[in-house]
Order: structure tokens, then C-alpha cells, then sequence
């Protein structure tokens, strides 16, 4: 639901006041509407294809929490895979009958056919299943500015242009990071069924990544918000959305990456418990990033 609720959020804070002609936009309602419910039926179907892929990892690193294969058989989670695309496709039919979006029918199946590629074999490759998640993640700004960008006043081209490419930028780091650390909690699990995940293949380096993505996060989010002109609501919410979560995950890996010791930990899989709330952390991070846009657009 957060996926729908930020493409909401994006046209009604972003888009709508930055419309040459008021309340007319690139897409109709019905049109926006597919457009939303075609990308939670994809990503939903996207989940449904990583449990049945991870259901074996998932008995060693979600104990009690498997769903494929104890409440759903596999050949359920099959078909609902299946049923879910085709679902998100016909949910685009309005919008593929709009002059000017037939190319929209390529990204759409594209962007299923990455996600169950993640499923079923990206997610074990070093760093790169990492990076599928994070641009699919930034896509969904961006999937907003494109399909109205036609009726934006010409005045507000830049200014909402930038604003959302700045935001699809954060929604990737923060994707880059949740999903690393992701991979550092579930380590046990993939190592015994062989899915070399960079946790897997080299942990201190995937754990030296996530740190280094989050501080860049961090330099870049005040930087931008100083250029952008930002008042004090703002730097608040970016203070107390990103920066308190992004701190106290910065304070719960400090120990393990070694810092402020001779050693670090020669063992990852102990600090699981650590990894899981520092993914919550993440999500957090994501939130307040989202909480932040609307008030960075009315600027």
C-alpha cells in the first residue's frame, strides 16, 4: 500500500499545483488509477514469486513465518504469481488506450519480468539483485512525473523534474541500503542453500556498502535541502524522519563493523537480531522521506 499512497502523494503535492490548466492532468483518474493498482498487483506478484524462491532459505531465516509451503502450496503461490500479472496487465488497458502512452506496455512487463528475475536467480548474484530492488523502487517516482510531465506548466518543468529525480535518487540509496542489510539478517539461511549474496560472499563488504550508502544519504540529503531553499518544517521532518533512524542504525552497526575496536566480530550471523531491527530502521528512513516531499514541494 505505501506504493500506491506515495504515487498519490506525488500528484496530488507534486503534480497538481505545478498543472498548467488546474485539476487537468497527463493521465485521468482512470487512466492514474490503473496505473497505481497495475504496480501493487506487480509488486505483489513479486513477493509472491521471492517466498516461493526463498521458501527453503526462509524455514532457516524466518522461522515461523514461512507462508509458501505451509499455509499456500507451491502450486498455489504458482498461480497466484501468475493470476497478479495478468491482473496488472489488464489493469493498464485505460491507460494504453491513451494517445501517447503505447510505450508504457513495455515498462510495466518489464518491470514484472525484473522482479521475478530477483526472484528466481538475481537475488543470489553479488550486489546486482541489490540494485534491481533499488531502481524499481526509485522507478515509482518517476513513473508519476512522466505520465503527467505533459500538462505541467512549462515554468515547472525543472523545479518538479528535479524535486522527483531527487527523490527517486533517495528512494535508492535507502532501498540500496535496507536490501544489504536485508541479505546481512538472512546470511545463515542463504549460505546453507548456496545463494551467494555479497553478505554471503564477502559480509564486511556488504556491511562497509550499506554504511557507505547511508553516509552518503546523509551528506546528500542536508546538501540538497540547503540548495533547494528549505525552511525550518523541512529540515525538522528530515531531522526526525531520516536523520533520527539513520543515526540509531548507525549506532546499532557500530559494534559490528568494528568501530572503536582493534577487531571486528569475525561472525556475522550473532548480530541477525541486530540486522533486523536496523531493516525496521530503514523503513523508517523511507517514511520520512516520503513525509518530507510534499513540504519540499510547496517551496
Amino acid at each position: 500500500m505505501i506504493i500506491g499512497a506515495t504515487m498519490l502523494l506525488i500528484r496530488v503535492y507534486v503534480v497538481a499545483p505545478s498543472l498548467a490548466i488546474t485539476d487537468v492532468f497527463g493521465v485521468g483518474a482512470l487512466e492514474f488509477s490503473g496505473m497505481i493498482l497495475s504496480t501493487i498487483l506487480i509488486a505483489a506478484a513479486g513477493y509472491v514469486g521471492n517466498d516461493l524462491a526463498d521458501q527453503e532459505m526462509d524455514e532457516i531465516n524466518r522461522p515461523g513465518q514461512v507462508f509458501v509451503g505451509v499455509h499456500l502450496s507451491p502450486a498455489a503461490a504458482n498461480q497466484l504469481a501468475a493470476t497478479l500479472m495478468v491482473m496488472a496487465a489488464l489493469s493498464l488497458f485505460p491507460l494504453l488506450w491513451t494517445a501517447g502512452f503505447e510505450w508504457w506496455q513495455v515498462i510495466f512487463p518489464a518491470a514484472g519480468g525484473l522482479l521475478l528475475a530477483y526472484a528466481f536467480g538475481l537475488k543470489c548474484r553479488p550486489v546486482l539483485g541489490n540494485l534491481a530492488v533499488s531502481v524499481l523502487s526509485a522507478a515509482i517516482p518517476l513513473l508519476v512525473y512522466y505520465a503527467d510531465r505533459p500538462a505541467l506548466a512549462t515554468d515547472a518543468l525543472t523545479r518538479v523534474g528535479t524535486l522527483l529525480w531527487a527523490f527517486a535518487l533517495f528512494a535508492f540509496l535507502a532501498s540500496v541500503f535496507r536490501e544489504v542489510i536485508k541479505d546481512l539478517e538472512d546470511i545463515e539461511g542463504d549460505e546453507v542453500f548456496g545463494c551467494k549474496t555479497l553478505a554471503v560472499v564477502r559480509p564486511r563488504a556488504a556491511l562497509r556498502l550499506a554504511l557507505g550508502d547511508l553516509f552518503t544519504l546523509l551528506i546528500g540529503l542536508p546538501v540538497f535541502l540547503f540548495w533547494w531553499g528549505a525552511g525550518v518544517m523541512p529540515w525538522l521532518i528530515a531531522g526526525v524522519g531520516v536523520g533520527l533512524p539513520a543515526g540509531i542504525a548507525v549506532y546499532q552497526l557500530r559494534a559490528i563493523a568494528g568501530f572503536g575496536a582493534s577487531e571486528p566480530p569475525p561472525n556475522l550471523v550473532p548480530a541477525e537480531p541486530v540486522f533486523r531491527r536496523v531493516s525496521q530502521l530503514a523503513k523508517l528512513m523511507m517514511l520520512g522521506g516520503l513525509a518530507l516531499l510534499p513540504f519540499l514541494a510547496a517551496i
